[in-house]
């Protein structure tokens, strides 16, 4: 039995890791980095929702645990393309980041690095 609160029952739940992502620059995330969060929030588990065909996805829920498979990992992949832009992620990171929240993040840290680096050219 699940003792997490389901994503979308509790905003605390959605709150992003405060950790600065591994290639960040000065590994400091800028303050606007929980801007994204609840977007993100949104679109990953309307995607993973859709593909895993789950209610109640909790932050430390594992896309695989939940039926996810390589093929239904790569339709994720493509939508979150669509939704947040072309190459956001590497195309293995659902093997390194296979949570809800561990995804979350990584897509939040790759928007905020490429926000940071269109601002600097």
């Amino acid at each position: 039995m699940k003792t997490e609160v389901p994503i979308g029952a509790s905003p605390a739940e959605t709150d992003i890791d405060e950790q600065a992502p591994a290639n960040f620059p000065g590994g400091v995330l800028p303050d606007d980095a929980s801007s994204y969060a609840p977007r993100v929030t949104t679109a990953l588990l309307a995607i993973w929702q859709d593909l895993l065909h789950v209610t109640d996805i909790t932050p430390n829920d594992d896309f695989f645990e939940l039926g996810g498979d390589s093929l239904a990992a790569i339709r994720m992949l493509e939508r979150i393309g669509r939704e947040f832009g072309e190459e956001l992620l590497e195309p293995d990171i659902i093997y390194t980041a296979s949570s809800f929240q561990e995804l979350t993040n990584a897509i939040t840290d790759a928007l905020v690095c490429r926000e940071h680096h269109a601002v600097q050219a």
